[in-house]
């Protein structure tokens, strides 16, 4: 997991070629990181959507975080 730290922290669209690639391979050894990953990714652009759609992304969202079996997800 060395040198995935800042792949992870980034937001996808300003990733270089060198942390989509450590992206990748984190996915592929750590599906569970991964999740998280997306999971995040999933709260932040709910919070990029207009009012009137957020309220509903986020309870999508909130379902998720809760069937995802990653505890600190399933308490949030």
């Amino acid at each position: 997991m060395k040198h995935a730290r800042y792949a992870l922290w980034k937001n996808p669209e300003n990733l270089t070629g060198r942390q989509q690639a450590k992206l990748a391979w984190v996915a592929k050894t750590d599906p569970r990181l991964h999740r998280a990953y997306l999971l995040k990714e999933g709260l932040r652009l709910v919070f990029q959507l207009p009012h009137d759609e957020a309220g509903e992304a986020l309870v999508s969202w909130i379902g998720w975080a809760r069937r995802c079996r990653i505890p600190a997800f399933v308490d949030l």
